[in-house]
């Protein structure tokens, strides 16, 4: 980092809560998410194919209702419990004050600072909106672009990239 510490004070808007939250929801890369959504929808397309060719078989009915449940979950879970969420950080309309450090750590003003690579989990995604910054399990940072200053976006870019994983959302 070129600066010891980058400070922004911003208040979150509901859009950028959102996005958080629906990055956030289940600790499962984009693609892995993708390769489960796909194997379970072959599954439950195969199972159901099966069952229409041999109909007295009750149990590839039961695996492809299963299957596709379970698709169903996958995409809609992340997005209500994001807009639940999200409308809790709306309705606060809260300013926030965050400070990422050279020494590794960030922290929003009145509370204990945290490792940036925290734990395995720790990693930053990089939407059009905001960087989403999740230094463990239980703690998870947004810091919309909009208030980042154009000469400082590559520098926090390349100093998160550096430290933990990172990926464009």
């Amino acid at each position: 980092m070129k600066k010891e510490s980058y400070t922004y004070t911003y208040t979150l808007q509901y859009g950028e809560a959102f996005e958080q939250y629906y990055l956030t929801a289940f600790l499962m890369s984009r693609t892995k998410k993708a390769a489960v959504k796909a194997g379970l929808v072959v599954i439950g397309f195969g199972s159901l194919a099966i069952y229409g060719t041999l109909s007295q078989n009750v149990i590839f009915l039961i695996v492809a209702l299963a299957a596709l449940i379970e698709v169903c979950v996958l995409i809609l879970m992340p997005r209500s419990k994001a807009k639940k969420a999200a409308k809790i950080v709306e309705e606060a309309n809260k300013e926030l004050e965050l400070t990422i450090r050279n020494d590794g750590t960030i922290q929003f003003a009145g509370e204990e600072s945290r490792q940036l690579a925290g734990d395995e989990t720790a990693c930053t995604y990089e939407s059009v909106n905001c960087f989403v910054i999740r230094t463990d399990r239980e703690h998870t940072y947004c810091l919309p672009r909009g208030v980042v200053p154009p000469e400082e976006k590559d520098d926090i870019r390349a100093y998160l990239k550096s430290i933990m994983r990172y990926e464009k959302a």
